[in-house]
């Protein structure tokens, strides 16, 4: 009988792979995927409190795996003394480039109209494609939230 260290034995426990099983006794692999998305506001501020004292600056979306799905809130504020933005949210620079399209970023506040000084709640979402396959263990992209005068 081989003797395994201690240290090599945790070693292999924590660093297996799960490999869990539906009722049906299918084994069903998973991935897990991490992402930190960075985030540039244009003619908006954009905060992670209602008070808007703590700026976002980049969104940490945890590990993910395929078939989820996870929300962040934010919040909008529009800074013009005067005048009313639509606002509008679009990403870019997805790396890998392949990452864009299974996984989705969306937000509950597309085409809303900002009057000045308000501050909105506004609740992101990142979806991962039940689908997704293949090398995408990281990716990264960023993530633009738009104010465009009325």
């Amino acid at each position: 009988m081989k003797k395994i260290a201690i240290g090599a034995l945790l070693m292999i426990i924590f660093s297996g792979v799960s490999i869990p099983f539906f009722a049906s006794g299918s084994p069903v692999t998973s991935k897990n995927v991490s992402n930190n998305g960075a985030v540039r506001a244009v003619s908006v501020g954009v905060y992670w409190d209602k008070g808007c004292t703590s700026t976002v600056d980049s969104i940490a979306w945890g590990l993910l795996q395929p078939g989820m799905t996870v929300n962040r809130t934010i919040y909008i504020r529009n800074n013009h003394p005067a005048i009313s933005m639509r606002l509008n949210m679009a990403t870019e620079n997805w790396t890998p480039v392949v990452a864009n399209g299974p996984i989705i970023l969306t937000w509950d506040r597309e085409n809303q109209v900002l009057p000045s000084g308000i501050v909105i709640e506004a609740i992101m979402t990142l979806s991962v494609s039940p689908d997704m396959v293949g090398n995408i263990t990281n990716f990264s992209f960023d993530m633009a939230i738009i104010g465009t005068g009325q």
